[in-house]
């Protein structure tokens, strides 16, 4: 698992510094140009020395269920301003994915992810538990051919992590007992959506967190105190504002705070991702088969509606852009057909499918990781008061919001800002 975690001595110069020696080092993850020692020289002999203020001021860039969740948890020991590029809260990567609420059975080949989901998981069922949808049974079983993931390995990954299941028949109405090696009732939640976007609001407005939708933040540059300027632009004005501390949780936009600022980025791969929604004539509940390969079909509200995604036939494209941002993608096509025809092997249901239409995702990972298989959440500490979010899994977005929000109240000298 990598996990960036912010110091607790001072972080204005010394991420940069550390990268510029791992650079003439010849180590990976440093950068040693003439371009970033020199900027090095400017910020330090530029700098001028000011208090550090009682209520910090706080940005946070991005309103999806992470830069809420920094929000929120930031406005105990700041003044924060959230800056939402939509109308609304929570439009884009935080709706557009299945709604699963991990709970560690997805990833039986990646036992750092699962260790993240089971640490994460009471501190965000204790803030947005009213959120979860328990309704419909949630099933994962395996393939009979699968190579990767046999019944017997899922099994042993499972009782490993001392996740909570029971083998069971496959539900007839849903797949083909004939195409599976085993089938497990597990405890994993769906996300109501609409309940999560209301819990968020609330406590928004209780944490007196300034939330300026159709805002977006289009710059930002460091003055000589270390104080952070961003460029707004918003609803046909522009301005800035000053802050004392930065969070980026753009999910795609990743790469943006520490571009504007020369800072390093990290490469990422971007997928443009298909689901299908549709309805079918059964009860809610939600089937994943594992290494079949991955077909996920998942119960998400009321009128018989579906998720429906798979692991190849869902990915339309992907890039690895030399910027380190999203792509412009043309047009979409859909491939629905195919995502139909190869999930249908497994969950014959899908002959009855009704109503169907695309969902488009534009999904984000770390281009080179060691792990294939791992989703992590990666909060990177660049230095300067300044941090960004690549959100892996929802289910984590309190504990990585704390993280934050410890390393600026040590910083500040105030220690653990929850009183831990």
């Amino acid at each position: 698992l990598e996990r960036h975690v912010c110091p607790s001595g001072p972080v204005a110069l010394g991420e940069q510094l550390r990268s510029f020696a791992r650079g003439l080092a010849g180590q990976p993850g440093g950068v040693a140009t003439g371009e970033a020692g020199a900027r090095l020289v400017r910020i330090a002999t530029g700098a001028v020395p000011i208090a550090a203020p009682a209520r910090p001021r706080v940005a946070v860039i991005g309103g999806g269920i992470f830069g809420a969740t920094c929000a929120i948890e930031l406005s105990r020991i700041g003044e924060v301003t959230l800056f939402e590029r939509h109308d609304a809260l929570m439009t884009e990567a935080s709706t557009l994915n299945q709604w699963r609420h991990h709970t560690g059975f997805h990833y039986p080949r990646s036992y750092d992810t699962v260790r993240e989901i089971l640490a994460s998981r009471a501190a965000f069922e204790a803030e947005y538990g009213a959120a979860l949808d328990r309704s419909g049974p949630a099933y994962y079983c395996t393939s009979t051919t699968g190579v990767e993931i046999p019944a017997d390995r899922f099994l042993a990954a499972c009782r490993l992590h001392g996740l909570p299941f029971e083998i069971v028949a496959p539900p007839a109405d849903l797949v083909d007992p004939s195409r599976v090696s085993v089938c497990v009732r597990t405890d994993e939640a769906v996300y109501d959506m609409d309940r999560l976007r209301d819990v968020v609001r609330h406590r928004l407005r209780d944490a007196a967190v300034a939330c300026h939708l159709g805002t977006a933040v289009v710059g930002a540059r460091l003055d000589r105190a270390g104080r952070k300027r961003l460029t707004l632009a918003g609803h046909g004005s522009r301005g800035e504002a000053t802050f004392d501390y930065v969070v980026n949780a753009t999910y795609g936009g990743r790469n943006l705070l520490a571009r504007w600022l020369g800072l390093p980025m990290a490469p990422l791969r971007f997928d443009r991702f298909e689901m299908l929604s549709l309805r079918l004539p059964v009860a809610r509940a939600s089937v994943t088969v594992l290494d079949g390969p991955f077909t996920t079909l998942i119960g998400t509200g009321p009128g018989n509606r579906f998720l429906l995604a798979h692991i190849h036939a869902s990915v339309a494209c992907s890039a690895i852009p030399d910027d380190g941002l999203p792509p412009a993608w043309p047009p979409p096509t859909s491939n629905r057909a195919n995502i139909l025809r190869h999930s249908v092997r497994y969950l014959p249901i899908l002959r009855h499918a009704a109503d169907v239409e695309s969902v488009w995702a534009t999904r984000a990972v770390e281009a080179f990781a060691r792990d294939f298989d791992a989703r992590p959440t990666v909060v990177t500490a660049h230095g300067f008061g300044c941090w960004s979010v690549l959100g892996g899994k929802i289910v984590t977005c309190v504990s990585n919001a704390r993280e934050i929000a410890e390393a600026i109240a040590i910083e500040q000298g105030h220690g653990a800002h929850r009183g831990e």
